[in-house]
C-alpha cells in the first residue's frame, strides 16, 4: 500500500483514474456491443429465413454458398469493428486523462489528439472532500473534490485510487495547511 512517506522528494505526483474504472468501461462496452452484435445476428438470420428463395433440393447446396441478404458480412464487419475501435477509444481516454498534483498548482490534463490543461493555483483551495461509492469503497478508488472559493469552482479528481492519500498529500503540499479543512465523506 502507497504511504506519503513513499511519495517522491520533488512534491510532483502524477495519477490517473483507477485501472478498476477502466476495466469497468471496457467490460460495460463489450457487454453493450456484444448485446448489439447477437441482436444483428438475429436480425440477420431472420431475414435469411424470410427471403431464402424455394429452390429444388439439387441446387440447393449452391445457393447455400451465397448470403441471402446482401451486405450481411458487411454488417458483421461493421459491428466487429466497432468493437475495436470502442476498445481502443476506452483506453486511450483513460491514458491521457492525468492530473498532476504540485506544490504550487493542481493541474488536469485531458485530450487524446487536442490537449487541453487546467491548471488550479493550490493557494486558493479551502477545502478536500473524498467521495466514494459502495464499488469505490470495495476497490479503493473515488473522487477527491478540491474548492477554490475565488473561483467559486469545485475541482473534481474522479476515480482516483486511494483518494484518502491524495487528500492527505494535497494538505501537505498546501502552502497554508492550517486553514485547509478537510471534510471526510459520511
Amino acid at each position: 500500500m502507497n504511504t506519503l512517506e513513499n511519495r517522491p522528494a520533488e512534491n510532483i505526483h502524477v495519477v490517473r483514474r483507477s485501472i478498476v474504472v477502466l476495466l469497468f468501461h471496457g467490460a460495460l462496452a463489450w457487454i453493450l456491443l456484444a448485446i448489439v452484435y447477437f441482436t444483428a445476428e438475429w436480425v440477420l438470420a431472420f431475414l435469411e429465413n424470410f427471403t431464402a428463395p424455394a429452390l429444388p433440393a439439387a441446387p440447393l447446396l449452391a445457393a447455400a454458398a451465397t448470403p441471402a441478404v446482401p451486405g450481411a458480412a458487411l454488417v458483421r464487419f461493421s459491428i466487429l469493428l466497432l468493437f475495436g475501435a470502442a476498445t481502443l477509444l476506452i483506453v486511450l481516454r483513460w491514458i491521457f486523462k492525468v492530473y498532476v498534483i504540485e506544490p504550487k498548482n493542481v493541474i488536469v490534463r485531458t485530450g487524446i489528439i487536442f490537449t487541453n490543461e487546467t491548471s488550479f493555483d493550490m493557494e486558493a483551495i479551502e477545502s478536500i472532500k473524498v467521495r466514494q461509492g459502495l464499488f469505490g469503497k470495495l476497490f479503493n478508488f473515488g473522487t477527491l473534490i478540491l474548492y477554490n472559493p475565488v473561483l467559486n469552482r469545485f475541482i473534481y479528481l474522479r476515480d482516483i485510487p486511494d483518494p484518502y492519500l491524495e487528500a492527505r498529500f494535497v494538505q501537505q503540499l498546501h502552502p497554508r495547511p492550517d486553514i485547509i479543512h478537510f471534510l471526510p465523506a459520511r
